[in-house]
């Protein structure tokens, strides 16, 4: 079979478990099925434009883990994504890197997507939102975890469309569009297109590329490497616009497996109300979205983990002053 015809027979692969790869028992044997874990390195080269804030290098690096949660009524599917083990530095002007704090180490969300990999939601990231751990410019993660590839080689030449969202609770909902053309070698799928998205005070453009790889006759990504280069814009009360220019460089590749975390829901259930309720798992954590201090926590808005307190105020009172986006 042509790698192309692989592809289209695995284009739920980009979702990780598609419903013909999962264990015909395993909808109602959810908590059987192992989480896979990814190794996540990325560089974030941030200029920023209209705020006092000198160049840096934000580096990441940790344990992405990954498992079926739920089947949605559309058939879309829900994966629990799970950082754990995440470190991170900041470098300026080529200097010593210096760690930094990781806000977002812990941090676990629900990815909902079709089986050929499109994103419909993105569901708990606003309790990490800024400096409580700046999910909302590490968006490109989601993505990255489930990629959107063509079916076919007439899709693969482009333009393949494509989004995913990044909204904020009480705040932007961000949704950005992918235009990009694929190649296909072997087990190896490389797109580059451009990126763009509007999401009220929150614009974003750019370009973006990568390489991801599937296992022959696996049910998983093996790796995906990305580099996008973007500019995100944002606009504050007074008609105040920062841009930040982030080129992002980075990798996800897998690892292994290990036990997922046992959820408190049923399984199979096929309902609307079902489909509403916030993911449970049994430790008692709730994967759901909470109202956000926008004027505090300053979405969209990377600054580094390092700065002195008084110098992170400074800037917040320059930037939102008393009002907000």
């Amino acid at each position: 079979m042509s790698a192309a015809g692989r592809g289209a027979l695995c284009v739920g692969v980009a979702g990780w478990l598609m419903a013909s790869c999962l264990p015909k028992t395993s909808l109602t044997r959810r908590d059987e099925v192992d989480a896979d874990l990814y190794a996540l390195t990325m560089d974030m080269d941030v200029a920023t434009i209209g705020l006092d804030l000198p160049p840096f290098r934000w580096h990441v690096e940790g344990t992405v883990g990954v498992s079926y949660a739920r089947t949605f009524r559309d058939g879309s599917m829900g994966h629990l994504v799970r950082l754990e083990g995440m470190t991170a530095t900041v470098a300026r002007n080529g200097g010593a890197t210096q760690p930094v704090p990781a806000p977002f180490d812990g941090a676990y969300v629900e990815l909902r997507a079709f089986p050929d990999g499109q994103l419909l939601a993105v569901a708990g990231a606003s309790r990490w939102v800024g400096d409580a751990g700046h999910l909302e410019v590490l968006d490109v993660l989601w993505p990255a975890l489930s990629p959107h590839l063509p079916s076919t080689r007439a899709e693969a030449g482009g333009p393949f469309i494509t989004s995913f969202p990044t909204w904020v609770e009480s705040g932007p909902r961000l949704r950005t569009r992918l235009e990009t053309t694929w190649t296909v070698a072997g087990d190896a799928w490389s797109y580059a297109g451009t990126v763009r998205g509007e999401g009220g005070p929150v614009a974003v453009s750019g370009t973006a590329e990568g390489r991801v790889e599937l296992g022959e006759g696996d049910t998983r990504i093996q790796a995906h490497a990305f580099d996008w280069s973007r500019a995100v814009t944002t606009t504050w009360s007074g008609g105040r616009q920062i841009t930040q220019d982030q080129h992002i460089a980075g990798s996800l590749r897998h690892t292994g497996a290990a036990p997922a975390p046992l959820l408190d829901m049923p399984s199979g259930a096929d309902d609307a109300t079902a489909d509403a309720r916030p993911l449970h798992l049994r430790d008692g954590r709730v994967v759901e979205d909470r109202p956000v201090d926008l004027a505090s926590a300053l979405p969209f808005l990377l600054l580094p983990d390092d700065l002195p307190p008084a110098e992170r105020a400074r800037l917040r009172a320059e930037v939102a002053g008393a009002g907000s986006m």
